[in-house]
């Protein structure tokens, strides 16, 4: 049974980071105080996200690989809105 509502077929999420799969808390502690850090000083979302990434390479292999988990999706150009074919 379908509602009269769908999704539209190209929305994007505007810079949202998501994990792509599970990971220990613990494991990502420095990934995420970096990537707020990067946020507070007034780094776009993906930019924050890339820079902490890189940071907790330095932390070790178990920070480093939960690290690499997360993405940012519907990160925006620096010079506007994501284009959106089709319309």
């Amino acid at each position: 049974m379908r509602s009269g509502r769908t999704a539209a077929p190209h929305a994007v999420a505007i810079d949202e980071v998501l994990g792509l799969a599970p990971v220990l808390d613990e494991a990502i502690v420095g990934l995420m105080v970096r990537y707020h850090h990067g946020l507070q000083a007034g780094i776009a979302p993906a930019e924050a996200l890339a820079a902490a990434q890189e940071k907790v390479a330095a932390d070790g292999e178990t920070a480093w690989a939960a690290g690499a988990g997360f993405v940012c999706m519907g990160a925006r150009p620096p010079d506007g809105p994501v284009p959106v074919p089709g319309r």
